[in-house]
């Protein structure tokens, strides 16, 4: 059970800094486009 958790937490934090860095990139294109 721990370990599922320790999986699940690893995979959330992957996902979030994933998702960070693309709006940090996506971002400035966008105010550019607007």
């Amino acid at each position: 059970m721990r370990g599922t958790a320790a999986k699940r937490m690893r995979a959330w934090v992957w996902c979030v800094s994933f998702w960070t860095s693309i709006s940090i990139t996506v971002q400035p294109l966008v105010l550019k486009l607007t």
